[in-house]
């Protein structure tokens, strides 16, 4: 294992795309334009690490997208504008579209400023390993910050993951070799496995579902509150219901994706982390980031009311 990371981690290197796409500041409009205001920050738990509120999810233009010129582009905006903690997943897109196209970001030499993540759905030592070498090499990297253990179901025997054969010999081995730094999991609220995985290993993350539909209820009501007792830095995906988004709209059942972020940061989350299909989303989701004042109780209640209460009484 250790021979083949070397010979590995060289190849790697050749993938680096060298410089970061990005167009120079106009220095007039510079002078002349107000400061953008930052995005806030949180700490991601017993990381100790600092990222931005708002997340990018690599569902939508990073998932779909073939233009490599314009996905490059469209990555160094989102950095540039103060977006830190990219996510994706070894199946996300067609034959691994979504980490090859954030490998246009990380493989540049702005690495550093993202906090990068990605999943493995293996469930043993040599298929985590396998995977973790082949997402490497897609994202155009030499290490992950964060390597989550992906969605964990009813179908999983949990005690098997930590056996010797397992895929958490494998996360903990390749954070051992500084190949990943922390280790995650991710899971649905209506799997009584994920609470069973969070109460008997010790994990770095957890990514749960964050939002104020009744199908996120077990999430926030035992998920979430078991991650943070034990420190971890808990990561909100779902919060506008999923993909396509069935939650955000102005529809009965429905809210403005603006108050569901509103709604997610309220909670004790580290960052939210919604996949975009344009740029026009993109802005809209860091103007409300920008924006961001806690909910009060009230209005919390009354957003939970409003979105269980249309025709159409949300469940997954």
């Amino acid at each position: 294992m250790t021979a083949t990371r070397r010979e590995f981690l060289k190849r790697a290197a050749s993938f680096a795309v060298g410089t970061a796409m990005v167009c120079p500041a106009n220095e007039a409009s510079a002078a002349t334009s107000p400061p953008v205001p930052q995005l806030p920050r949180r700490t991601l738990g017993k990381t100790g690490v600092e990222v931005a509120i708002l997340g990018l999810g690599a569902d939508g233009i990073v998932t779909d997208s073939t233009n490599s010129e314009d996905v490059a582009r469209f990555l160094h905006e989102a950095l540039d504008a103060g977006i830190t903690f990219f996510d994706t997943a070894y199946i996300y897109g067609n034959d691994g579209q979504s980490e090859k196209n954030l490998g246009l970001l990380m493989g540049t030499k702005r690495r550093g400023e993202a906090f990068l993540a990605t999943k493995t759905g293996s469930r043993t030592y040599d298929g985590a390993m396998r995977q973790v070498t082949e997402s490497l090499r897609r994202l155009r990297t030499n290490y992950l910050d964060l390597i989550q253990l992906h969605h964990l179901t009813a179908k999983d025997n949990v005690k098997a993951l930590g056996r010797k054969d397992g895929v958490l010999a494998a996360l903990h081995r390749l954070r051992d070799q500084k190949v990943v730094r922390f280790v995650g999991l991710t899971g649905h609220p209506q799997d009584p496995q994920v609470l069973e995985a969070l109460r008997l290993y010790e994990w770095d993350t957890f990514m749960g579902f964050v939002n104020p539909a009744r199908f996120s209820e077990l999430s926030l009501r035992q998920q979430v509150p078991l991650a943070r007792s034990k420190g971890m830095g808990v990561i909100a995906m779902k919060t506008f219901g999923g993909r396509p988004g069935p939650l955000a709209g102005s529809a009965p059942g429905q809210a403005e994706a603006a108050m569901l972020l509103r709604f997610a940061w309220s909670q004790p989350i580290a960052v939210a982390i919604p996949g975009v299909t344009s740029r026009q989303q993109l802005e809209a989701n860091l103007d409300a980031a920008r924006r961001f004042q806690p909910m009060t109780a009230a209005e919390m209640q009354a957003l939970v009311a409003r979105v269980n209460s249309g025709p159409k009484l949300w469940q997954r």
